[in-house]
């Protein structure tokens, strides 16, 4: 597969992202760079350790994977070199949603985490049907059938720790942004380089 319309898909999403979420705010908004870039790096590096882990532990116990990349696979599949661009993608989804969230009064973290974990499932089941009309085929494929093979009920326990972690995470990374964006892309290069 080339790198070039995987670059184009990815930009188009972010343009769909920031679209989709003016359009919940009523305006544009405004986006401050280093801050959105902390929350792009912060969800790429958990996304891509997280898609490891998971992996790994579920097939640990249920003895089969969960999902397999189908799109530049490493680590047996359970993530991509691609993966960081996408979990990029949804960092800045989630950079633009947390205000309109808090603006509708959700700031509990178990209250977040239950919207991270929908909307995760939707955005994937988005990304996988929009991969398949353009490219042809899943980018990743789920072996659970519940949700047709684009994501899987399944995933929302992991989703839902996830958002605890990535929320404390970033509330932590705040006080310094540039040093963590840094440690979040160097973590996402060092975990696809020595594959």
């Amino acid at each position: 597969m080339k790198l070039l319309p995987l670059i184009l898909y990815a930009i188009g999403w972010i343009v769909a992202v920031y679209l989709f979420n003016a359009l919940l705010a009523r305006r544009f908004q405004k986006v401050n760079t280093r801050l959105a870039l902390l929350y792009i790096s912060t969800m790429a590096a958990l996304g891509v350790f997280g898609e490891v882990f998971v992996g790994n532990f579920y097939h640990h116990f249920f003895h089969n994977a969960l999902w397999l990349w189908q799109v530049f696979p490493i680590y047996k599949g359970y993530t991509s070199l691609y993966a960081p661009f996408l979990w990029g993608v949804y960092g800045f989804q989630l950079y633009l949603f947390h205000d309109n969230l808090a603006k509708r009064h959700i700031k509990n973290d178990n209250e977040v985490a239950v919207v991270f974990g929908v909307e995760t499932i939707v955005l994937e089941i988005l990304l996988n049907l929009s991969f398949l009309a353009i490219f042809g085929h899943y980018i990743f494929y789920y072996s659970p059938t519940d949700l047709g093979h684009f994501t899987s009920i399944q995933t929302f326990p992991f989703f839902f720790i996830a958002s605890l972690i990535y929320t404390k995470a970033i509330r932590r990374e705040q006080n310094n942004k540039t040093l963590f964006t840094i440690l979040n892309v160097a973590l996402c290069f060092v975990l696809v380089a020595i594959e």
